[in-house]
């Protein structure tokens, strides 16, 4: 039977990454928050699952929207560091937002309007930068828009 989880551990090393920890899992991979020793930063850094490590396609669709997503720089939108493959696995280092999903903090209380449209507005602004890049989120939703601590929206999980 193939293997479809990479499970790193709290310490293992990625590249130039350390995990620090898991902090989300999907069809496609898994997501860690890691530590770069060399910049003294926390990141997100996206595995591809096993599952699809051997598929050209995929990686090659990976590869590309990590070099599409480098090149884009809004403030709402996670900024890419690096694309890279260490051993069997491809990994994507990401900008790691301190924050709550938005459907969690849907789920806290209820929000005054003025909050929800200054929300929606940066969505909005995260995803017109990406479609004037012709980027194409294929999964948007409350789950993959992260409210920062600093009360900022950023989009993530491409």
């Amino acid at each position: 039977m193939a293997k479809t989880e990479v499970k790193l551990s709290p310490g293992s090393v990625i590249g130039p990454y350390k995990i620090v920890r898991q902090i989300g899992r999907g069809g496609m991979g898994e997501v860690y928050e890691a530590f770069e020793e060399a910049l003294h930063r926390r990141v997100a850094l996206k595995i591809i699952s096993p599952r699809y490590a051997n598929e050209r396609e995929f990686i090659e669709r990976f590869k590309f929207e990590g070099q599409a997503l480098a090149r884009l720089h809004h403030q709402n939108v996670v900024v890419v560091y690096s694309l890279g493959r260490h051993e069997d696995i491809h990994y994507l280092a990401m900008e790691f937002v301190d924050g709550q999903p938005l459907n969690e903090v849907m789920q806290q209380d209820s929000m005054p309007l003025e909050q929800v449209l200054h929300y929606f507005r940066q969505m909005l602004s995260g995803v017109k930068a990406l479609h004037e890049r012709h980027i194409i989120h294929r999964d948007l939703k409350p789950k993959n828009i992260i409210i920062g601590k600093d009360r900022k929206l950023k989009i993530v999980d491409f």
